[in-house]
């Protein structure tokens, strides 16, 4: 699969799946707290606020703050803070992972989507790699009216870009791609009415951290 492919099917699945996302917030949050409450081995009370949530091999683990206003989700190799609880897929055969979630009125949608990749894949120059899914990302708009920001950044060292852009249509965007090793990771904010504030970018996006070099 092309990357440029790879990135519109999962952008369009993830918006799809916000759709469906609304109603789950407050049933991921007694989810949790049911876990805890049944003493599932899947999951530790650590305080009267805080539950931690195991996923699978030990290689997700999620930490819900009762008090606060954010969730963490935590892996081997990333840490990341959301806003409301998400909800994880996994697609083993295709070795991707998305986090996803939409706000309590269902306006807003939040994304972390990861994919491994083999060494034939990236090929030669990883940079060229990124870029072909940059261009898949900012391909869906059209000149300076529709993208306000198409910048290289970068990320414990990592090559990523940075990208804000939207229209009526597709929505508004703030987006952000990094290739770290062999994970492509892609995290956005979108909403339909309006471009995402600083606030909010940096609550969610601003608080991905890589773990491990």
């Amino acid at each position: 699969m092309n990357i440029p492919s790879f990135l519109t099917f999962l952008l369009i699945f993830s918006l799809f799946s916000c759709n469906n996302t609304k109603d789950n917030t407050k049933n991921n949050k007694d989810s949790l707290k049911n876990l805890a409450n049944n003493g599932s081995k899947d999951s530790i009370k650590i305080s009267t606020d805080t539950i931690k949530v195991v996923i699978g091999e030990d290689t997700a683990k999620t930490f819900y703050n009762n008090s606060g206003d954010s969730l963490l989700v935590e892996e081997t190799e990333f840490r990341i803070r959301f806003p409301f609880p998400p909800i994880r897929e996994e697609d083993k055969e295709d070795k991707s992972v998305e986090y996803i979630i939409s706000d309590e009125k269902g306006t807003q949608n939040y994304a972390l989507i990861y994919k491994d990749f083999s060494d034939e894949e990236i090929g030669k120059d990883p940079s060229k790699f990124l870029d072909k899914a940059r261009l898949g990302m900012i391909g869906k708009f059209r000149g300076h009216k529709e993208i306000n920001l198409n910048a290289e950044i970068d990320q414990s060292g990592f090559k990523g870009y940075a990208i804000r852009a939207g229209n009526k249509a597709k929505g508004y965007f703030v987006y952000r791609i990094f290739l770290i090793k062999n994970r492509l990771y892609q995290i956005f904010i979108v909403d339909m009415a309006r471009y995402p504030t600083e606030r909010e970018t940096d609550k969610f996006i601003g608080t991905f951290e890589i773990k491990t070099k």
